[in-house]
């Protein structure tokens, strides 16, 4: 029988910890934060200025958004659509904000936006 690798013993090492952790987090109840996205600077919305802020000042004041597309209403027609998001989970609860900056599809000036923020409480039924 050969000994063991310093490869496969290191792999080993690395699971046998993965594990305890884990173990760890389930018998102390530690709630694990998953974030995903970057919160919108909502709070920046008030210097865009209708139909003279280009998608050049959007980005320096928002930063580049986490998507892109094109939405169409009956009344404004198509828009560019630009999104911001971020969802954060914390054991039973999650948060999520989302920001959708609309702008001319032709000259890529402002045009809008919409924001929605929500929360969700997992295992709870109402």
């Amino acid at each position: 029988m050969q000994p063991p690798s310093k490869r496969s013993n290191a792999r080993s090492k690395l699971v046998r910890a993965v594990v305890c952790c884990l173990a760890a987090m389930l018998v102390g109840g530690c709630a694990t934060t998953i974030a995903m996205g970057k919160a919108p600077a909502t709070d920046r919305l008030g210097e865009l200025k209708w139909n003279l802020s280009t998608d050049k000042e959007i980005v320096a004041l928002l930063g580049e958004p986490q998507g892109r597309g094109a939405t169409r209403s009956p009344a404004y027609g198509l828009k560019e659509t630009w999104l911001y998001y971020s969802v954060v989970s914390e054991g039973t609860r999650a948060r999520s904000h989302m920001l959708m900056v609309f702008l001319d599809k032709d000259t890529h000036v402002y045009q809008g936006y919409m924001w929605v923020a929500s929360g969700l409480l997992f295992g709870q039924t109402q």
